[in-house]
This record gives structure tokens, sequence and C-alpha cells, in this order.
């Protein structure tokens, strides 16, 4: 299995990662192996949180002003 996040995408995720699993009722362990890709995203749950984790990357990405 491949780790869909990078490492940096990852660190970005610290923090927030208990407020997914008590969103969605999961443990916290659980939506960290998501993140990492050590647990399949063949769900429903674990789509909605795979998809979740992708929104909050994208929202606390900072923006570069190239």
């Amino acid at each position: 299995m491949s780790i869909p996040f990078t490492s940096d995408e990852l660190k970005i995720m610290e923090g927030k990662y208990a407020a997914l699993a008590r969103k969605y009722g999961v443990s916290l362990n659980y939506v960290i192996m998501i993140a990492k890709g050590e647990r399949e995203t063949n769900t429903r749950i674990s789509k909605v949180i795979m998809a979740d984790i992708r929104a909050t990357i994208e929202f606390f990405t900072p923006i570069s002003n190239d």
C-alpha cells in the first residue's frame, strides 16, 4: 500500500486527527492509519475520512506568493 500523502502534508495534519475521529465516531488510530496508507479506504466511512483529510490539508496548506 502506498502512502497517499507526503511527510509535509502529514505534518499539517498533526493535532487534527482527533477532531476527525470525534466527528466520525472512530478511533484516533483508525484516522491516522488511513492518512498514512496503512488502512484500505474501501468502506464508505474510510472514503469520507480520506476526503476530509484531503480537504483539511488543502485548507491549511500555505498559499505561495509566486
